[in-house]
């Protein structure tokens, strides 16, 4: 998996492979060609596929079982994934409020997603 790294003033985000809309201000909707969303700041999936759910569940039990970690479990998650054809969007938008903003979430896009791939299945 690669990791791309946007730093964007709005919220925007359409799929590279099919066009539809992601994410933007009032909504959000996973193109078929998404295997995730990560939400850094809550630090939970909006949406896995189950292959990447196991990766993650095995990874969450290693963390309730040691409480000494020398690792980040999102990143650990993210060097196991090991298909080429997966680009990771790491977008951080800006923004103000009482003060600048910042949120960051991780869009992962099947890049060699087909749109009758789901017919083929």
């Amino acid at each position: 998996m690669q990791t791309v790294r946007l730093i964007l003033d709005h919220s925007n985000f359409y799929c590279p492979v099919t066009g539809k809309l992601i994410t933007s201000e009032e909504s959000f909707a996973p193109s078929p060609a998404t295997v995730f969303t990560f939400v850094d700041e809550a630090y939970e999936f909006e949406n896995i596929t189950p292959e990447l759910r196991t990766i993650w569940d095995q990874l969450d039990e290693e963390i309730d079982n040691d409480d000494d970690l020398d690792y980040e479990p999102f990143d650990k998650f993210c060097e196991q994934i090991e298909d080429d054809s997966i680009v990771c969007f790491r977008i951080t938008t800006r923004g103000m409020a009482c003060g600048p903003t910042s949120t960051t979430i991780y869009i992962a896009i099947d890049m060699n997603y087909c749109e009758n791939q789901e017919e083929d299945d």
